[in-house]
């Protein structure tokens, strides 16, 4: 597969400074790509591979000053151009043809449209109900009264759990389990007896679901996935937890239960999440923090317990300046006991 650079640029819109005949047949990152590919520069600390680069040509924002001798396009967005122009380079995937494979174990009480794939080995119980376009994968489970809207994937050996409801355009990858039990237990005369779970879980449009994620049914009513949402890999989300639309919740993050994400909130790498508690919209929670109560919308926190994050990033500094305050306060002492002798060398005589 072989574009001109003329070619990709009428894909991303950018302005092309050098030769627009180059000939590009792949992309690469900027640390190893070469001749023939076409790379990007969005984030600064890779500003430096600029110069050594030997790719025929890279993608750089309009503030950058590129050398002499290379071929860019600028852009105002150099991360989306790149990934517009690598579209060019992905092979559309193969269609899975509709219809279910004869080792499936469907149940005659399911509805599957005719233009969903149900592939080898995979479960679908009574009364679950699948939307035209619905790929499930081998050795993934429906269970009873689940519902999958239109066009989404289930990648092998995905759990969903009875009464799950699952909207269009849902993306969900291998291992994860959708409705499982939330972790709720009374204990009494020292034995933890087990509360019951008896609501669902609720996703909704456009979400993406990543490996081996939980997401618990709610102890009553919904657990609920706003559109949009995007939940990466090895993610616990807790019973009762409603998450707004759009959000972003990062790899090994746990959400406790009946918590609110507010709208196009961010939850970074293992951050941690105490229950019944609400983040306002558009909040970020940095990564390994741990939140014990409300935030307002638009707040960043950090550290644990998580703080603001400028209030945070301030103790932090102060704590890595300990080593030379320590060094400092030593001298001083040493300065003190020096004039504590002097003084007593020099004080007269008592008679």
């Amino acid at each position: 597969m072989k574009f001109t650079l003329e070619q990709i640029n009428d894909r991303i819109g950018g302005k092309i400074e050098g030769d627009g005949a180059i000939e590009i047949t792949s992309v690469g990152a900027i640390t190893d790509a070469g001749e023939g590919q076409i790379t990007f520069l969005a984030n600064p600390r890779y500003i430096r591979n600029l110069s050594t680069s030997t790719a025929s040509a890279i993608i750089i924002a309009p503030d950058i000053t590129p050398p002499k001798d290379k071929t860019v396009i600028i852009h105002e967005n150099p991360s989306v151009a790149f990934m517009k122009a690598m579209e060019l380079f992905s092979p559309a995937p193969q269609p899975v043809p509709p219809g279910i494979d004869k080792s499936a174990s469907i149940d005659p009480g399911s509805d599957i449209d005719p233009g969903a794939s149900i592939l080898a080995m995979a479960y679908v119980g009574p009364g679950a109900r699948i939307g035209a376009g619905t790929v499930v994968h081998p050795l993934s489970y429906i269970g009873d009264g689940c519902t999958l809207g239109q066009n989404c994937l289930i990648y092998p050996n995905v759990t969903i759990l009875k009464g799950s409801q699952i909207g269009n355009n849902v993306i969900i990858h291998s291992g994860s389990v959708i409705g499982s039990d939330g972790y709720g237990y009374i204990t009494v005369d020292d034995r933890h007896t087990k509360i019951p779970q008896n609501g669902i879980v609720v996703i909704e449009d456009d979400v993406e679901i990543g490996s081996n994620v939980s997401i618990d049914r709610a102890r009553f009513d919904k657990t609920i996935i706003k559109q949009g949402v995007k939940i990466d890999n090895l993610v616990q989300i807790a019973h009762n937890v409603t998450i707004e639309k759009n959000c972003l919740i990062v790899a090994q993050c746990g959400i406790s239960g009946s918590t609110e994400i507010g709208e196009a909130s961010i939850l970074a790498g293992q951050a941690g999440i105490g229950g019944h508690l609400k983040i306002g919209h558009h909040s970020v929670v940095t990564a390994q923090s741990g939140l014990g109560k409300n935030i307002g919308p638009k707040s960043m926190y950090s550290g644990s317990p998580a703080r603001p994050f400028l209030q945070e990033q301030r103790a932090k500094a102060s704590v890595y300046k300990l080593p030379d305050l320590l060094k400092t306060v030593h001298a001083l002492e040493k300065k003190v006991q020096q004039l504590e002798q002097a003084v007593t060398v020099n004080q007269p005589a008592q008679n």
